[in-house]
């Protein structure tokens, strides 16, 4: 058994979607600060934390995610299907977006 298998066993899922909130919650405030210090101009060693930082947070928002999926097999067929339309549809958005562009260039 894989430790992530483990642990998912080890919380329910009402416990998993709090945990969720909060570190999806801890990753947005990372990504406001890594911002306001690019923004900012602050040293190169504090943008450099504040991106770690957003690393850190991007794994414990997986961390809880994968937990979630693996709790239901039925979620996680439902996910990966829902991830496959939606990934189609941002491609053919940059598809219309690219040949928007090109036409714009030819004719603009």
């Amino acid at each position: 058994m894989k430790k992530i298998e483990e642990l998912a066993k080890k919380n329910n899922y009402e416990t998993l979607l709090r945990q969720l909130t909060e570190e999806a919650g801890e990753l947005i405030v990372a990504i406001q600060k890594y911002k306001r210090a690019q923004d900012e101009n602050l040293e190169v060693a504090n943008i450099i934390k504040r991106y770690l930082d957003i690393l850190r947070e991007i794994a414990d928002v997986q961390i809880c995610i994968e937990q979630l999926i693996i709790s239901d097999d039925k979620d996680k067929i439902y996910i990966e299907n829902v991830k496959k339309d939606k990934i189609l549809r941002q491609l053919d958005r940059f598809k219309r977006r690219d040949e928007n562009n090109e036409w714009k260039s030819k004719n603009g």
